[in-house]
């Protein structure tokens, strides 16, 4: 706001700060900010893509949790925004990363570090979401028949089918109700959040059992790598090798050949920590098992970009562990 002041204009969006990044969208979609239908989808893209570069290089990565699902959900909307102003089969918001970090260059010289990071976890979050926004828009234009929905009669959408949408398609409740809104309908908030939390109850009851259904795949894993070397005594970090991924639906199975956390037993819950590359977090540990003897589990949400083969720094969270 101090920019458009001394710069004496009235939006924030027409300071040198919005510019470059308004003008490379322009490059990207063939549109024109100048012309009044593409103008607030723009916007909305550039305040953005500033918005998920910054918190990507400064170590937050999209998830389904906390600040991580509060970055992706900003990460959608503005696919969605980009993708109103020209329909795209291939990615390209993460293009817009260089501008924006040439924009903060000389104030942020740490995150300009870190670009090829942002670079690729937008990648890989506008690649997921591309399909997922396709099937669900499709989906909600369905229901909205289905269900015989008219704006000025019948205009709330049943929470169970904005669960299914989002339980089925990844599709979050607020793009739903953004979409909703477009056409003047609205959603059964309420009744979702009632589903959604039982549905969580359910889950929490779950996870755990389903890792040891998966015991076989567990003791294949410990009798082709051995167990873990566990060096949780004296270390707090290790440089460790990623033996085997396991995709649990909503969340990954590590194992790695040597650890420092500590895997639940004896009434004592498992460690957390996070996992790096080059000295940046690309994944969080939530919870750390031992299913089958001397093979540390070790659980993770956002564990997309991980590959196994190669050598990750992983660190237990030290006041989480003091505390318990």
């Amino acid at each position: 706001r101090l920019s458009a002041v001394t710069q004496n204009v009235y939006w924030n969006y027409d300071t040198d700060l919005f510019a470059p990044i308004i003008k490379k969208i322009e490059e990207i979609t063939n549109t024109s900010y100048q012309n009044e239908n593409h103008k607030t989808n723009i916007r909305i893209v550039a305040d953005h893509i500033r918005s998920a570069t910054m918190l990507i290089t400064d170590g937050v990565i999209p998830s389904n949790d906390g600040r991580g699902y509060v970055l992706r959900r900003i990460i959608r909307r503005a696919i969605k925004h980009l993708r109103e102003l020209k329909p795209i089969s291939k990615p390209s918001f993460y293009k817009l990363v260089p501008v924006v970090l040439d924009t903060f260059k000389h104030e942020y010289q740490e995150n300009v570090k870190n670009q090829s990071l942002a670079e690729k976890f937008l990648l890989i979050e506008e690649e997921k979401f591309l399909e997922t926004l396709d099937k669900g828009i499709r989906f909600i234009e369905d229901i909205i028949k289905k269900e015989k929905l008219d704006k000025d009669k019948n205009n709330i959408l049943s929470g169970e089918s904005a669960f299914k949408l989002y339980d089925t398609f990844g599709f979050p409740v607020d793009l739903t109700q953004i979409i909703l809104n477009e056409k003047n309908l609205s959603l059964n908030l309420t009744s979702f959040h009632k589903i959604m939390d039982k549905r969580k109850e359910e889950s929490k009851k779950s996870w755990k059992t389903a890792i040891s259904t998966n015991n076989k795949q567990y003791f294949k894993i410990k009798e082709q790598f051995g167990p873990t070397e566990f060096i949780g005594h004296k270390h707090i970090s290790s440089k460790s090798k990623l033996l085997a991924k396991i995709n649990l639906e909503n969340q990954y199975a590590l194992i790695f050949d040597i650890s420092p956390f500590y895997a639940e037993a004896g009434g004592q819950i498992g460690d957390i920590g996070a996992i790096y590359e080059d000295n940046q977090i690309v994944s969080n540990i939530f919870d750390t098992q031992k299913p089958v003897d001397d093979l540390n589990v070790h659980f993770s949400k956002d564990a997309d970009l991980l590959k196994v083969g190669n050598t990750y720094k992983i660190t237990i969270d030290s006041e989480f562990r003091n505390l318990i």
